[in-house]
C-alpha cells in the first residue's frame, strides 16, 4: 500500500511501442518514425488497475497485461495481546485493528470472515489474514480471560438437625472466587469451626459435637481469580439445633 512498482523490457528491435492504463489512458508511446531515440522503457505503475503493454517488434504486434493490486497490510498490533471480560454479562469483542475490509480472515473460533467476531470462550484464539490477492497473509493471537468481580451470597440461618432440609450452611451464591477460608465462631469469640477452600458447615464443633441453637460469627476471606485479596465478609448465622 502506497509503494510503487516499475516495469521495463529490453527494447532492442522494436518499431513501435506504448503503455496504457486500463484500456483507457496511455502512459508512454514511442514510434521509431517520430525521430526522437527510445530512452523510456519502463513505466511507473502507481495505481491499482490494469496496466497494458503493446510492442511491435519486427512489424509483429503483441501485446502483454498485468493487474496491479493496493494490498492492505495491517499496521501495528493486529490483535490485542490480552481481552479480560465477565461473561455473565457480556462477550469478549475480537476486533483486528488496521486492516483493510477487503481482507479475508480466518478464526480459529469461528467460520466467520469478518474483521471482529464475540466469544465466550477463554484462552487463545487465533486469526489469519489474508489480502485480497490471497498471495500474502499474516497471523496474530489473542488470550481471551474471563473475569468477573467475586459474587457472594451468604444465609443467615440453618437448622442442624439431621433431617435433611437446610441442614448445612454452605453460600447461596458463590461465583468467581479463588483460594478463600471461614472461622465461625462463638459468642465468646472461640473459634468452633474453620476450614480452607470449602463453605460447609453441619454445625458441628472442632471436637465434631453439634453447637447448641443460637447465634455464630463467622468471617470468610476470599480472594478473587486472580488471587487478589479481597475484604473480607463477616456476618451472623442462626443455627437451629435438636
Amino acid at each position: 500500500e502506497g509503494d510503487t512498482v516499475e516495469l521495463c523490457f529490453n527494447e532492442a528491435g522494436i518499431t513501435e511501442y506504448f503503455w496504457s492504463f486500463n484500456d483507457v489512458d496511455t502512459l508512454i508511446y514511442w514510434n521509431i518514425n517520430s525521430g526522437n531515440p527510445l530512452v523510456d522503457t519502463c513505466a511507473l505503475l502507481t495505481n491499482p488497475g490494469k496496466y497494458k503493454l503493446t510492442v511491435v517488434y519486427n512489424n509483429v504486434p503483441s501485446s502483454d497485461s498485468i493487474m496491479v493490486f493496493d494490498v492492505a497490510y495491517p499496521n501495528g498490533d493486529i490483535l490485542e495481546d490480552t481481552i479480560e471480560y465477565c461473561p455473565d454479562n457480556e462477550q469478549a469483542l475480537i476486533q483486528v485493528n488496521n486492516t483493510s475490509s477487503l481482507n479475508t480472515f480466518q478464526w480459529s473460533t469461528s467460520i466467520l470472515d469478518t474483521n471482529r467476531i464475540y466469544s465466550i470462550d477463554s484462552g487463545v484464539v487465533n486469526v489469519t489474514i489474508t489480502e485480497p490477492t490471497g498471495l500474502c497473509s499474516i497471523a496474530d493471537s489473542v488470550y481471551l480471560f474471563r473475569y468477573c468481580i467475586p459474587e457472594i451470597v451468604m444465609p443467615n440461618v440453618f437448622s442442624a438437625n439431621g433431617d435433611n432440609i437446610n441442614d448445612l450452611f454452605e453460600p447461596i451464591i458463590f461465583k468467581w472466587v479463588g483460594e478463600h477460608s471461614i472461622n465461625i465462631y462463638n459468642r465468646w469469640g472461640d473459634i468452633i469451626h474453620q476450614k480452607e477452600n470449602e463453605i460447609k458447615w453441619d454445625g458441628a464443633n472442632t471436637k465434631g459435637k453439634s453447637v447448641v441453637t443460637g447465634t455464630y460469627y463467622y468471617i470468610l476471606q476470599y480472594n478473587d481469580i486472580k488471587q487478589v485479596e479481597q475484604d473480607p465478609i463477616k456476618g451472623t448465622v442462626s443455627v437451629f439445633s435438636n
